[in-house]
């Protein structure tokens, strides 16, 4: 990658000042929320919904269907999983899996 590459990418550190702005967005929005959300998972969810915001803006970027019908398609489908899998995330038999996943994510930052 080229420095100026590196410097659009949203996860360089030049980006750091909106990235973590829009994480703070996430962690207010959930902060108002009524939703209950897994003690572990509550942490670590703003930037799990950032990381999922940016598969959307990927998708959208390449998307050439006729007014981005496949990314609102994804979004209408996306949204009610996220949901899910949140509420899910409270099971006990799930908290291996959602502990792995965090040290998956924990693994891919460093």
């Amino acid at each position: 990658m080229t420095p100026s590459t590196v410097a659009l990418s949203p996860f360089s550190a030049e980006s750091s000042g909106p990235r973590e702005a829009a994480i703070a967005l996430f962690d207010e929005v959930l902060g108002g929320s009524t939703a209950n959300v897994d003690a572990e998972l509550r942490p670590q969810l703003p930037q799990l919904l950032w990381l999922a915001y940016m598969g959307v803006i990927l998708y959208w970027v390449h998307d050439r269907s006729p007014g981005q019908t496949k990314t609102r398609q994804l979004i209408d489908g996306v949204v009610p999983l996220i949901d899910r899998l949140v509420a899910l995330s409270r099971l006990r038999v799930l908290r291996p899996v959602t502990r792995q996943f965090f040290n998956l994510i924990r693994t891919l930052r460093h």
